[in-house]
């Protein structure tokens, strides 16, 4: 099933939706290429999507159907409690990433070429915008010539392979997060306890952050991910969390992350539409990490940090 790659234990891909669209089939159809098996647990009410997966009824896929939305991270946490003692990988995805041809070859590749690879907690892909067709990376350097992978200190929850013996040592993602930097929350642990992270350099996945839009600015092209109000509550409430937690073991990411938080509320301000309803959620967000309230929006629960 992967190629030349010599190592050839068993993957299941877990996908989380909620309403998705043509692109979830289209992942489908290629990842059950590359993987064993793949488990969609599904965030809400069936749709026409779901139900077209629902109906070619194969052994190699599964659905869990939630009664309601309860975020990304807890409905990752369920696919991987039921699938880890079965696999020895996951890859977790979002559901309007599409992989690329020889996406788990590579991967794999990566973690094979690695020296002490049992060290390794995640693989991750590099993205390509499906809008603008922008590459993003999360290396710490540049990789230069024919190498296989670079370190990273974090990346996208989307692609990522991860082994299920990980979870046994660092725990599931952080549910009271629901939604944004639970990946970023999940890789810091992990290098907390001792893991490195590797970005391969040939895994290309497709993959949209927020709604994305290039924009002219003298000779720049900045571009803005116009995420809606509600995420930015999120996106500002967990990343302020992430900052009080990890700030004295990962000073330069949380600088540079607060660098990216602030060309992100400079790129609100320029280009992207509700401006005000952005800054209001983003505030509320502040509030609210400040004052350790978690959870989803509508259901705000205090948390302890411990």
């Amino acid at each position: 099933m992967y190629g030349n790659c010599k190592y050839k234990e068993s993957i299941c891909a877990i996908i989380v939706t909620y309403n998705p669209d043509q692109r979830l089939l289209i992942n489908c159809n290629q990842l059950i290429k590359q993987v064993d098996s793949i488990i969609i647990v599904n965030n809400g009410p069936n749709n026409s999507i779901i139900n077209d997966i629902v109906r070619r009824k194969s052994k190699r896929f599964k659905i869990i159907c939630l009664d309601k939305n309860i975020g990304l991270a807890a409905a990752l946490n369920i696919g991987i409690s039921y699938v880890k003692k079965d696999y020895q990988w996951v890859i977790t995805f979002d559901q309007d990433s599409i992989i690329t041809e020889s996406f788990v070859h590579y991967m794999l590749e990566a973690y094979n070429s690695y020296p002490n690879n049992e060290s390794l907690a995640i693989v991750a892909p590099f993205y390509k915008d499906q809008t603008t067709g922008i590459i993003q990376t999360f290396r710490d350097h540049k990789a230069e010539g024919n190498v296989l992978y670079a370190k990273t200190t974090t990346t996208n929850t989307s692609g990522n392979l991860i082994g299920t013996h990980v979870f046994d040592k660092v725990g599931l993602f952080r549910e009271y997060f629901f939604i944004d930097y639970i990946d970023k929350e999940f890789c810091l642990r992990c290098m907390e306890k001792g893991y490195t992270i590797i970005e391969s350099t040939k895994a290309c996945l497709l993959h949209n952050v927020g709604e994305p839009r290039q924009y002219k600015l003298l000779w720049k092209t900045p571009l803005a991910s116009n995420h809606p109000p509600s995420r930015r509550y999120y996106i500002t409430r967990n990343r302020i969390i992430v900052y009080r937690q990890y700030y004295r073991i990962f000073p330069k990411w949380v600088l540079g992350d607060i660098y990216i938080m602030i060309k992100e509320i400079i790129k609100i301000l320029v280009y992207e539409k509700e401006k005000s309803s952005k800054y209001y959620w983003m505030l509320r967000g502040l509030r609210d990490a400040l004052l350790n309230k978690m959870g989803s929006v509508e259901k705000i629960a205090i948390f302890s940090m411990k």
